[in-house]
């Protein structure tokens, strides 16, 4: 294993992750620093859903034009920290620290993400982006609302940015 391994990113206590996992990991790490390419969605599901504070998607398609969406005002994006935090059969937990920098403002934001994979007969099925570790409100009072928002910020992002293929 190479350093750049995330089981040598594990917190202590966290098992190994398994090869299938650990290839997922670094792929989704990948997309965090928008170094985006077909190979990077492999390990997704066709219906693969994403959720985080603003999007909520459903459909490799669609999770992919989110990322590429996103890569639009990025000019760079790195990823300063991640610690494997949580392993188990099927739920894996990254803690992470970015900084992408803003195109034409050329401004640096940083922030603090918590990431869980959810993984099902070898494919990563729900991808959940917690930023700053909060998580997102889906019950209670305003949910149904917020989820609406939510699921109008992929569909709009999915029409503008459209990404075809497997």
């Amino acid at each position: 294993m190479t350093s750049n391994s995330p089981n040598n990113h594990r917190a202590d206590n966290v098992p190994r992750l398994d090869e299938f996992c650990e290839r997922a990991v670094k792929d989704v790490l990948s997309l965090y620093c928008l170094e985006l390419s077909d190979d990077k969605f492999a390990h997704f599901a066709q219906d693969v859903l994403f959720e985080d504070q603003f999007v909520y998607v459903q459909g490799i398609n669609k999770m992919k034009a989110m990322w590429y969406a996103l890569s639009k005002p990025v000019s760079k994006a790195c990823m300063e920290s991640y610690k494997i935090i949580y392993n188990d059969d099927d739920i894996v937990r990254i803690d992470l620290n970015v900084r992408n920098t803003i195109r034409c403002l050329n401004f640096e934001v940083k922030y603090h993400s918590v990431c869980e994979l959810e993984f099902k007969e070898d494919k990563v099925v729900k991808m959940v982006d917690n930023f700053y570790g909060y998580g997102i409100k889906n019950d209670g009072l305003g949910s149904g609302v917020y989820r609406l928002l939510r699921k109008a910020n992929g569909t709009a992002l999915s029409t503008i940015i459209s990404v075809t293929g497997n």
